[in-house]
Formats: C-alpha cells, structure tokens, sequence
C-alpha cells in the first residue's frame, strides 16, 4: 500500500490534560490535540481528528494503525467507508491473533506501532522535558506546539542518517 500511515496514541500528560498524537510511517507528528477537559475517549477522539489528518496527508492517508483503546464499530466503519487499511488493533486477543496469522500488513503494522510507545516517551520525556510545567492551559498547549515543532525538526534532521542506514541494510 502505498501512501501515509497515521499512528495514533493518546496519553494524559498533566492535571487531567490529554494529548493526541498521530505521525506518519517516517515519524512525523503530523496532527496533535491537548485537550483542557477529560478526553473524549480513545474512539470518538479519533472519529474527531480523523478528518484533519486525512486533510494534513493530502489525501494521500490509507491506513490507521492505534492500540485497543481506539477499538470501535464506528471507527471500522468510518476506515472502510474511505477504503482506508484497518490497523486498529483488536481488543479480543482471538481476534488479533487471527488477524496476525492472516495478514502480513497487521503483521508489520503492529511491530511498528510498538514503536511509537517509544515515540511517544521520546516525545514526552525529551521534547516536552516530562510533565510540562508551563502554568495555565494556552502555556501548555503552546509548549506542546513548541515540542512538535522541535520534534518534527529532529526526524528531518536524522533523515539523511537513516536512509544512509536502511541502503547499507540492503546492500
């Protein structure tokens, strides 16, 4: 499939504060939200920013790659309306395993979702220094600005480096 693959996680990051994150295959954070009230939950967060992501690929998005928590009917349907790749991943550990057996996109799909925990601690512990300490709700929505800006500059900066990586792999 060709195309960008939005990753999606969510976390709580300070005084009840949850944060979106979604990046593409290459590691950009391409759509991030830091929501002053409790998050809407993982499956209508998504159903949410869905559209602002498909519009920040360029319609060029074609698959969702998330944890369990963004498991819903809507969300499967809202993919399958778009004709867009499935990869939230499966609450029943049966149905995963099915899924995994049967098709290598999950299969890759989830190995790099894994990854993205690691984004995502990168992000938080690095680029936003731990719990934001910036006072006030605007303070730390523009720290969060300010951190996926800084981070998005660092993917780039190590592009070079990377595909350095992956043609001495190949050869």
């Amino acid at each position: 499939m060709e195309g960008l693959y939005g990753r999606v996680e969510e976390l709580t990051i300070l005084f009840g504060n949850g944060l979106f994150l979604a990046e593409n295959a290459e590691g950009f954070i391409m759509d991030h939200e830091l929501k002053r009230e409790m998050s809407p939950g993982d499956p209508k967060w998504l159903q949410q920013r869905y559209p602002g992501m498909k519009e920040k690929s360029g319609g060029q998005l074609c698959g969702v790659v998330t944890d369990r928590g963004f498991e819903s009917k809507a969300n499967a349907r809202m993919l399958e309306q778009d004709e867009v790749f499935n990869g939230i991943c499966p609450r029943d550990p049966k149905e995963l395993a099915r899924r995994m057996e049967e098709d290598e996109v999950i299969q890759a799909a989830m190995s790099r979702r894994s990854q993205t925990e690691g984004r995502v601690g990168i992000f938080k512990n690095v680029f936003l220094g731990g719990t934001p300490l910036a006072k006030g709700f605007q303070n730390r929505q523009l720290q969060v600005a300010w951190a996926v800006l800084s981070h998005n500059l660092w993917v780039v900066a190590r592009l070079p480096w990377v595909r350095e990586k992956q043609l001495a792999k190949a050869a």
